[in-house]
């Protein structure tokens, strides 16, 4: 690879620990099209031959890279450890790592200094043992009060409540998706119960796994309830029943 080719693919002057660390998806699976580029690099027909069947059969891609969360990382050093090549090389094969997308979960009224995030920590087991961790969500469930770390805001355009409060509202948010929902909440019982704005009927479908470890935020949406900013609050448990019960 030609040193021109990966002007601009990062900030520069960088240093190898931050470049691995920052900006390549270490943990991400490989697309087909990067698993065909490291098979020339493969030094043993082993290897060539997986990494050749893993680029050309999306049924096999699927099953031993997506479903089993096998990184490039990972498939270098254990999966096809045959696999020699040059951190250039590597640079330009490697995806970018891409930032993650959290809704703000709380009110500026309530909160106008500061903004909450409704992040599901993702540690998932393997099949061969080993556990998955999500990149973004382990990050931020590592941070500890006082450290700092790079983010961007994003308006939606999807998202947005009714410029009229007095507006009826269905609400539907299963597991995390409360957290754009819980914001909304908290903007119109703030506007109820202290500047005195009259707010439209609000009913709430939450959905989630189970009412012991999955209820987020259930003593703030009981309070809803009690202080009429939520009209009607249902809530469906997916895995307490026989039949699962979904929100959607």
């Amino acid at each position: 690879m030609d040193e021109e080719d990966f002007r601009h693919i990062f900030p520069t002057p960088c240093s190898i620990k931050e470049c691995l660390s920052r900006y390549c998806d270490l943990s991400g699976p490989p697309c087909r099209f990067a698993l065909k580029k490291l098979s020339t690099f493969a030094t043993s027909s082993r290897d060539w031959s997986k990494l050749t069947k893993l680029a050309s059969s999306r049924e096999y891609y699927q099953r031993e890279i997506i479903d089993n969360h096998v990184g490039i990382a990972d498939l270098i050093c254990n999966v096809c450890p045959s696999i020699k090549l040059s951190l250039l090389n590597f640079i330009f094969i490697c995806r970018r790592m891409q930032p993650r997308y959290y809704a703000i979960s709380s009110s500026p009224l309530v909160y106008p200094k500061s903004v909450h995030m409704t992040v599901s920590i993702l540690n998932k087991l393997k099949t061969d043992g080993s556990i998955y961790r999500g990149t973004c969500s382990n990050f931020l469930n590592g941070l500890n009060v006082g450290d700092t770390c790079r983010v961007f805001r994003e308006e939606s355009s999807v998202f947005r409540p009714p410029s009229d409060a007095t507006k009826p509202l269905i609400l539907i948010g299963p597991g995390t998706g409360i957290a754009p929902i819980r914001a909304l909440l908290q903007e119109r019982s703030k506007l109820k119960n202290d500047k005195n704005i009259d707010i439209g009927q609000t009913v709430l479908y939450f959905g989630c796994k189970n009412r012991w470890s999955d209820y987020i935020y259930a003593d703030e949406l009981e309070a809803f309830r009690k202080d009429g900013t939520i009209s009607n609050l249902h809530v469906a448990y997916s895995r307490e029943h026989s039949e699962k019960v979904y929100v959607q």
